[in-house]
């Protein structure tokens, strides 16, 4: 609610009119995966605010914005900032990396020095430049094919950009730090990347 309020951003709780039932991975390779196949957008019983109208985009903008205006306050060293994101934010991540946080209505503050991402079918890239990209992904990913975090990885290689890929035999979507997986390790992996880049 603090960072809502401090940067203009929402808090929103968004409760299915039929809830989901099991575990994540029950519902990210059940349900989930159904109503994303059909491009199905499931009945809400409650919505605190207009989602279709809502920008994520602008909200990371804003919240970059504000951690540059207040890093005193903060504690924080932006410099050679990096940004990370999984699946759908892991698109956010690489869009603001691309294009910075003016373009969505930000403030005109340097890009990330580098971008951590995991597992999303994200591949645009602009070709005026793009930050140092991370990216991890599982070979059994039913939601984001993993071949397509490679094809950018492969142009942003082509470009001179610093990359490093990680494809985990076996892990699908939503492995997280991928504790007791082939994945395990890879956060430390980034974070190497990430400080060699800044």
């Amino acid at each position: 609610e603090y960072i809502a309020e401090q940067t203009g951003g929402y808090v929103v709780e968004i409760v299915p009119e039929e809830p989901y039932e099991g575990s994540y991975n029950d519902v990210a390779y059940g349900r989930a995966q159904e109503e994303a196949e059909q491009n199905a957008r499931p009945a809400v019983s409650q919505a605190t605010y207009d989602l279709i109208n809502m920008d994520e985009y602008e909200d990371l903008a804003r919240a970059l914005s504000f951690i540059f205006e207040n890093t005193e306050e903060l504690g924080v060293d932006t410099s050679g900032y990096s940004l990370w994101g999984g699946s759908a934010g892991a698109r956010m991540a690489a869009e603001l990396g691309s294009y910075g946080a003016a373009e969505f209505g930000g403030d005109d503050i340097p890009k990330p020095a580098a971008v951590i991402m995991q597992y999303t079918g994200y591949s645009s890239y602009n070709t005026d430049g793009e930050p140092a990209t991370f990216a991890c992904v599982g070979d059994s990913d039913g939601i984001a094919n993993w071949r397509a975090m490679q094809r950018r990885i492969q142009a942003l290689d082509a470009m001179g950009v610093q990359t490093e890929f990680h494809v985990y035999e076996g892990l699908g979507h939503g492995f997280g730090l991928g504790t007791g997986t082939v994945a395990e390790g890879w956060f430390d992996l980034a974070v190497g990347f990430w400080e060699r880049n800044r």
